[in-house]
């Protein structure tokens, strides 16, 4: 399997065959993320995009191609994929302005849909008062931590309506290892003893570790997407409420 390089300052990419590829996974990193997309979203085959050469090399050993590039500077040919995912990625973007740039520019690139897993910025000022937080929010390595409001505005400016946002592993209490006290140091990856003693506080609401986000495009295919969506989820709720006993069958009399 070829390694596939662009220059690095001119992601141009017209010698790619776009179509043995449904998808472009953006920040690749060692092919996880593009067999969680390929699998979920019923996907035939994906192609990986990562600036670091070792990570590259890391997908194509897992049996995946991958190109080594600058996402922020990717120039691919219009509705050449089905969908673009970008796992745990923004976030990592120099700046926020480059998250928009992003997005703006995979819109174009994607026929259906994109697909955002984005770790959860919502609760530091919540978690402050307990003298709490969660680990990531002050990563030097997360300069992009774009909240859900910003994401709405930012769709919104991209004449991007139709979207969903799902919460992702909400937590009930502070015992999980993402959550540290506030006084540990920046760029900690999770609760030791040596940061000394957290409090055990129960959430009066849903502390989330993720959000999934899926941007519907303009378009019929995107359309048929967003409401094939919705009926599903709308399924999954009356047969909720029908095991809860809060809905009742009708019954003959």
């Amino acid at each position: 399997m070829d390694l596939y390089r662009g220059s690095m300052h001119s992601m141009i990419t017209d010698n790619i065959d776009w179509r043995r590829y449904d998808f472009i996974d953006l920040g690749c990193k060692f092919g996880g993320s593009i067999e969680y997309s390929k699998n979920r979203f019923k996907a035939r085959n994906g192609v990986g995009i990562d600036i670091a050469p070792e990570r590259v090399q890391g997908t194509m050993n897992a049996g995946y191609d991958a190109m080594l590039m600058d996402a922020t500077s990717l120039d691919v040919p219009e509705n050449c994929v089905r969908f673009v995912s970008m796992m745990d990625f923004l976030e990592h973007l120099p700046e926020m302005k480059l998250v928009e740039d992003v997005v703006c520019n995979m819109k174009r690139a994607a026929r259906e849909f994109l697909y955002i897993r984005h770790p959860s910025f919502e609760d530091i000022d919540y978690l402050r008062e307990f003298g709490l937080k969660i680990t990531w929010t002050d990563w030097h390595g997360h300069p992009s931590p774009v909240k859900i409001s910003e994401f709405r505005d930012m769709f919104g400016r991209l004449g991007l309506h139709r979207y969903v946002i799902v919460p992702v592993n909400p937590m009930k209490d502070s015992s999980d290892n993402c959550i540290v006290p506030i006084s540990a140091p920046v760029d900690t990856v999770g609760y030791s003893e040596s940061l000394g003693g957290k409090p055990h506080v129960v959430f009066d609401r849903p502390v989330n570790k993720a959000y999934d986000i899926i941007v519907y495009l303009p378009g019929i295919r995107g359309f048929l997407g967003y409401c094939v969506f919705i009926m599903k989820r709308m399924a999954r709720g009356i047969l909720s409420r029908l095991k809860t006993g809060r809905y009742r069958a009708v019954e003959n009399t």
